[in-house]
């Protein structure tokens, strides 16, 4: 690996806190006013279906230091409010403006990563205890698990990917109006 792709792959995306306007999805009965801050959810994975936190915990484990953590993050798109609707489900879409660091990367990047995890995750020991994401990794062919690792720099250095989407991410935001 030439030394460029190894300073890229600690590197994260931060964008200018100064994007203006972006949008996050929500449910209606999430109770939002314009000027409320939003602030993450959750705090871990454990609320999410198992295979899909195994990839988020996987994903965790190559996130480069000093780059916001998934789970501690609202997550925002620059698509107009029906993109971010469909692309998400929610009921109402909120115009919100980012506190910093806002980071962003692309969701193409995040597919093929959780893709590539469910292969090694599906081909790992059998008798692997479910959710042990550290066994796996651990059982990983190299070739494959340095697979992941491309996948993931690319995630987290906000690198394009032709069939992707830009996901921003920041530690809050501030409701401002519904754009739905």
């Amino acid at each position: 690996m030439d030394s460029t792709r190894t300073s890229r792959a600690r590197a994260y995306h931060r964008v200018s806190s100064a994007l203006g306007t972006l949008y996050h999805g929500t449910f209606r009965d999430a109770g939002i006013s314009p000027g409320d801050r939003l602030k993450p959810q959750h705090e871990g994975w454990e609320h999410l279906d198992g295979e899909i936190a195994e990839a988020e915990e996987a994903l965790e484990r190559f996130r480069p230091p000093g780059a916001l953590a998934r789970d501690a993050c609202v997550y925002m798109v620059a698509d107009p409010p029906e993109a971010a609707r469909v692309s998400r489900d929610y009921d109402v879409v909120w115009e919100v403006r980012p506190d910093p660091p806002v980071e962003a990367s692309d969701l193409g990047w995040y597919a093929a990563f959780d893709r590539k995890w469910r292969e090694i995750d599906e081909s790992g020991p059998a008798d692997r205890e479910q959710g042990d994401v550290a066994a796996a990794l651990g059982a990983a062919d190299p070739a494959d698990l340095d697979e992941l690792r491309r996948l993931a720099a690319a995630y987290w250095g906000g690198e394009p990917h032709p069939s992707g989407l830009t996901e921003y991410r920041a530690p809050s935001a501030t409701a401002l109006r519904e754009a739905s």
